[in-house]
Formats: C-alpha cells, structure tokens, sequence
C-alpha cells in the first residue's frame, strides 16, 4: 500500500576536489492508489471518522517529502572540514488518516539534530510541556513539518583526537492545530521565532574502524520560553553547577552528525 521513492548523489568519493556534495530526496506515499481503487465503488467518502479498509484493518492514507543537503569543504590537506547540512520535510495526511503515523512523523534534538536539546524532545513550534507532565513522562515530541541546519567545523587535535565546533538550528512544527499542544502550529509570520538555536564543542576519536563522538552543547535561542525571554546568551553561566545541570547536553555517538 505504501510507495517510497529516493534520489541520492554523493560526490564524496571525488579526491581530487576539496568541495563535496551530498543530496537526498524522499517522497513516501501510502494509500492513496488504493484509496482511489475504493472510491470508484464505495458510496461513502472516506474520512478519518468513516474511514476505508482491507481486510478489516483500517490503512494509512498520507504523503510526505523531505530532502538532506550537505556541503564538505576540506583544506588544511584535507586534515580540516567545514560541513554544512540543511533538512526540510513536511508531511499530509489526509481521507484515512487524521495525523501522520507515528514511525513518519518529524522529530528534533537529540546526537544528529539540534545537540543542545534532548533527543525527540524539541517543539512542536513554541509548545511547553507542562513541569507536571514533563516530570513523569518521557519526553517523546513529533509533527508534521521540520526545519533544520548544522554547521561544523572539524579539526584535528592530536593523534587520533579530533574536535568540532558547531552550532545547530531547527524545529518541527503541526500543520493542524492541536489544542493539547498550544503554539505547535506552523505559522509563516511566528516560524523564525520558534527556531532553536545551539551551540557547543565535540571531540572525537578516529579509530579507523569507527569514531566515538562526545558533543558537548548548550541552548543559544529557546522557542518555548516567552517571546522575549527567548535568547538566553545573557544567561550563560559556565562556571554556576545549577546553570550546568539545566543547560548543558552531553551526547555520547557514533560516527559523525553528518
């Protein structure tokens, strides 16, 4: 029921230049061929309500499309990097389904996304999770819309110790208003506010076979404080243990973020 297709270029293998570029696109479809098939002989129009089925199960019916695009560019002889990475994906569902299923849905933060924030724990928008929820629950966000940019620079430090600066911004957002999730929605005037934004240093070991990561990062721009309480560079603290224990994300990896 479900149709998944993919472009992808890569260039990397290229030795002979120091710019490199990557790119994939994604377009995944599910249920819209046998949605039709249906309604050509059901009187009923499909909805989330009175949705249609095969075999007795009722079948998800959206469509989402996302790409990644990245750019290395290598000097020092090769022994530096600048790398810059740029995700988009919106996703829609529709007749069947009301929301996205949940293993399609759009997540941020965590050790590939936005370091300064816990993994799944971003957004949607400027929503808050409740202290009352938050402190008995895990926290586990998605949404139909994501926007996110890294940008790293990579060098070495010594032996098979290498670093990283980096900073990361993005989010994810609802297209469809959720009144349990105030201020998730995506909106084209509030969006740029709701980006989150931070940055850190990592060091990692380059053991040929695999490369252990340690990113340590903290907030710069939180979307779900007040409007203009959102820039938190006034209140960076290194040396304060409570500032530390509040803003401080270490993420433990394998591999690069990109």
């Amino acid at each position: 029921m479900g149709e998944n297709y993919s472009f992808i270029y890569n260039d990397q293998l290229e030795k002979e230049t120091n710019d490199h570029w990557y790119f994939k696109g994604s377009v995944d479809l599910s249920g819209n061929i046998l949605h039709l098939v249906q309604s050509l002989y059901k009187e009923e129009k499909a909805s989330y309500e009175h949705p249609y089925k095969i075999f007795g199960a009722t079948y998800a019916e959206y469509s989402k499309f996302d790409f990644d695009v990245r750019h290395y560019f290598n000097f020092n002889n090769q022994s530096s990097a600048i790398a810059v990475r740029m995700i988009a994906g919106v996703g829609f569902a529709y007749g069947n389904s009301f929301t996205l299923p949940y293993v399609k849905q759009f997540s941020s933060g965590g050790s590939n996304s936005v370091r300064a924030f816990d993994a799944r724990a971003l957004g949607p928008g400027s929503y808050k999770i409740p202290d009352s929820i938050a402190a008995n629950s895990f926290t586990d966000q998605a949404g139909d819309i994501k926007l996110e940019t890294n940008i790293e620079y990579r060098f070495p430090i010594v032996s098979i110790v290498r670093g990283a600066l980096f900073v990361d911004a993005g989010n994810i957002w609802l297209r469809k208003e959720d009144p349990n999730r105030p201020g998730g929605t995506f909106a084209g005037n509030t969006f740029t506010d709701e980006i989150a934004i931070g940055t850190g240093f990592g060091t990692r070991l380059d053991l040929s076979f695999l490369i252990l990561r340690f990113d340590l990062a903290f907030p710069l721009h939180v979307p779900n404080l007040s409007e203009n309480e959102r820039w938190v560079l006034n209140k960076i603290d290194i040396g304060s243990p409570d500032w530390r224990k509040h803003n401080l994300v270490l993420n433990i990896a394998i591999g690069y973020p990109f």
